[in-house]
């Protein structure tokens, strides 16, 4: 008797439940996973007593390659309960899913193991690692920063910060000194600032104003000038910044809006922020961020290459952190921010993330296009 079937609109309770006891994830997540995502004809389960038992995913993604549009599906939460495991059947539900993708005319499957011992297992079914995740570590400078940006107050959290400042000399906030120095207005304790002895950028002032965040970068040396603006924004906002960024349209693997805002929500959630960069009244880049107790982490962040620096030097500012952590990021953007030299230290990891199995055999992404060789978007996890 074949204990395999599709999940059941009425099998939500069981595979909520088992989800929770085995992932440890809250209410709160598989409330919104199975009320948005959650597609009975798309979720494989391993009945025993006329209850699920083991569970599977299979979450449709798309991956563009050379412009070309492939479909692919993302094998997410595969789970055993702790009875049943060591039995072969996760090992069945994969094949299943597999043979499912092939009839629905799937280019490939892949999968993001959760520890490194799955790699391996995940190996006899076929699947490759084809996509590392860039880790790059900047440490230093915050120090500097903070001689620039605050007078006797250290503002640590984005809303209270507000964060707005005009950039020195712009004609807004700013004033010229006898002395040379470009005074700061509307910073909330007036104080100068001598551009002589700023490496990077000059702050001009600063007012509270939920939110939102401009700082200022005006240097002749330096490689962009202007105000950069910081926006907090929502989910669906940022969806339509990464819709119409590279990280969509050359090589990510890219789900469907519903997955996308529910992965950002659950950041949000999380004490994430949804960040967006203007730059001379334009749209210049986004970013994912998280701050934890030891840096900031940047779990996926485009913009163009000659603002990176400032642009990673105002969120080290903004959340008070000397250690900031990029992930997910173009790889020009990464190579930029490497070669910058006003880093005490960087460093970068490259670590096995996504696993691929391909189903047509013509197809694989080996020299076939080189920015697959690293993670460009996010994934559920």
């Amino acid at each position: 008797m074949d204990k395999i079937r599709f999940a059941k609109k009425e099998d939500r309770n069981e595979l909520e439940s088992m989800w929770q006891s085995i992932f440890g994830d809250p209410a709160e997540y598989t409330g919104v996973f199975f009320d948005r995502v959650f597609t009975p004809e798309l979720t494989l389960v391993w009945e025993e007593r006329n209850k699920p038992v083991a569970m599977l995913y299979m979450i449709p993604y798309e991956q563009m390659i050379n412009g070309a549009s492939r479909k692919c599906w993302y094998l997410y939460a595969l789970a055993t309960k702790p009875e049943y495991r060591k039995c072969g059947i996760m090992g069945k539900l994969i094949q299943r899913a597999e043979q499912q993708a092939v009839q629905a005319g799937v280019d490939m499957l892949f999968l993001h193991p959760a520890g490194q011992k799955l790699f391996s297992y995940y190996q006899h079914f076929g699947f490759e690692t084809e996509c590392w995740q860039q880790e790059l570590q900047l440490t230093g400078g915050l120090e500097k920063q903070r001689e620039v940006l605050a007078p006797d107050k250290i503002y640590t959290d984005l809303e209270e910060i507000g964060l707005r400042a005009s950039a020195l000399g712009n004609g807004t906030g700013s004033s010229e000194a006898d002395n040379g120095r470009k005074e700061a207005k509307a910073f909330p304790i007036e104080k100068s600032v001598d551009k002589e002895n700023v490496d990077t950028a000059d702050i001009a002032s600063m007012d509270i104003k939920k939110d939102e965040a401009v700082l200022a970068v005006e240097n002749a040396d330096a490689p962009c000038s202007g105000a950069i603006e910081i926006t907090e924004i929502n989910a669906s906002e940022l969806w339509q910044c990464y819709e119409n960024s590279s990280l969509f349209t050359e090589g990510g693997f890219n789900c469907e809006r519903n997955i996308y805002t529910l992965m950002l929500e659950e950041i949000v959630r999380e004490g994430g922020k949804l960040l967006k960069f203007g730059w001379h009244g334009k749209m210049a880049g986004f970013a994912v961020v998280v701050p934890t107790e030891e840096s900031v982490e940047i779990l996926q962040m485009d913009c163009q290459p000659q603002l990176a620096t400032q642009v990673t030097r105002m969120l080290q500012t903004m959340f008070q952190k000397d250690k900031v952590t990029i992930t997910q990021s173009p790889e020009e953007l990464i190579e930029t921010l490497r070669e910058n030299g006003t880093w005490l230290k960087n460093s970068l990891k490259k670590n096995e993330y996504i696993m691929v199995k391909w189903l047509k055999q013509e197809m694989s992404l080996k020299g076939e296009l080189p920015t697959l060789k690293y993670m460009r978007g996010l994934v559920l996890m």
